[in-house]
């Protein structure tokens, strides 16, 4: 749910944790904003894994129907689904399904993919989601996503990711931007979960004043233990294991965060989060890592892959589309809703320049795709 001020409101905190603190907030109703998000997943070579996909609507209006496009890497071949909201469609190496939300809900789809053979450990991975609403979005730049998961050769259910990763191995990110985490966690064990708790301590370098549950998947509350300690308490939650219920014994919350002002160039923000189940030791995520740069490029829409180059960027007129791999390839130029609204076929390896000049002013994805009509990449262009 997204929460605006009602009237200007301030109140003191002066200890943590605070309580019988009240705010004069509303929800907006006047229009839909949706969001999708991909959940953990473990991508294993030669395995067929199932990737959840949870779609919302983050106001408090009627809802209505979306489209939400899947788009994997070229190194998964989609296999079948579990209880989508609709039949879902392949249009090339695209899955296109819809959803129907109300006010301030969510709504899962599981979609198992197995992951080629020649996928090495270590490898990365990347899925987007389009979302597109039927009839407008408030904030049409969360209606696009990458998330990128590593290939290993086990997978662990519990762990912890963030988003944007930001760019190259240290996750570059711009001072002001604001990071989405999520925290996955499943019983695997041999009976139910009765009480579950995630304590997660955050990072010094992060503005807990900016701190903002978004989703969870049961019934939760927050409680601080310590000032820089969030914890999320599960209160017989009941979670079933994996042996009983595969689906209902996995649980997420996600939250976001930004930076502390005049954050320095070179910081580094990492997290972790730590999942107990009843009166077990607990189970430590793995470590997510941004650092501060002041030559990070904020990826409201990350690169799929560096098959090829787009220059200049931003554009007003003309771009140059650079192949770097051997190949007969075609172009295709896609709207933030989705749609197709170009493209170019027969491409040799070398450079075409493509008029942009067509187009109004905003962003558009640049796909590339191989001869078999596959996926080979994906380039951001704005054209102003």
């Amino acid at each position: 749910m997204t929460l605006i001020d009602y009237c200007p409101l301030s109140i003191p905190v002066t200890t943590v944790p605070s309580t019988s603190l009240n705010f004069g907030h509303y929800c907006p109703t006047a229009g839909n904003d949706y969001a999708s998000i991909i959940h953990s997943a473990g991508f294993v070579p030669g395995q067929s894994r199932v990737i959840p996909i949870q779609i919302f609507n983050l106001t408090c209006s009627s809802g209505g129907t979306a489209t939400v496009k899947i788009i994997p890497d070229p190194l998964l071949t989609y296999d079948n689904t579990i209880a989508p909201s609709t039949p879902v469609t392949i249009s090339g190496d695209t899955i296109i399904f819809q959803v129907t939300l109300g006010s301030n809900f969510s709504v899962y789809n599981y979609f198992y993919f197995t992951t080629a053979t020649t996928a090495t450990i270590g490898d990365t991975l990347c899925v987007d989601l389009i979302t597109t609403p039927a009839i407008g979005d408030l904030n049409p730049a969360n209606n696009y996503g990458e998330f990128c998961f590593p290939v290993t050769s086990s997978y662990d259910p519990n762990d912890k990711l963030v988003y944007p990763r930001g760019t190259g191995a240290a996750g570059n990110i711009a001072a002001d931007q604001e990071l989405t985490y999520t925290i996955d966690f499943q019983n695997t064990g041999t009976e139910y979960a009765y009480n579950i708790h995630v304590d997660d301590t955050l990072d010094a370098d992060l503005d807990i004043n900016t701190f903002r549950v978004l989703s969870s998947s049961h019934y939760m509350y927050v409680t601080w233990p310590a000032p820089n300690v969030v914890r999320f308490n599960y209160d017989n939650v009941y979670l079933p294991d994996s042996s009983m219920d595969l689906l209902g014994s996995m649980g997420h919350v996600i939250y976001s965060i930004g930076p502390v002002s005049g954050i320095a160039i070179g910081t580094q923000i990492t997290n972790s989060a730590a999942i107990y189940f009843d009166y077990n030791a607990p189970v430590i995520t793995n470590n997510t890592l941004n650092t501060i740069s002041s030559t990070a490029v904020v990826p409201v829409i990350p690169e799929l892959s560096s098959s090829f180059d787009v220059y200049p960027n931003p554009a007003v007129n003309d771009v140059n589309i650079r192949i770097n791999k051997q190949g007969i390839f075609s172009v295709e130029i896609l709207n933030m809703t989705g749609d197709v609204v170009k493209t170019i076929s027969n491409i040799n390896t070398g450079e075409r320049t493509v008029s942009m000049s067509e187009f109004g002013s905003g962003i558009y994805l640049v796909r590339l795709l191989d001869g078999n009509n596959q996926t080979s990449g994906f380039k951001k262009i704005i054209v102003q």
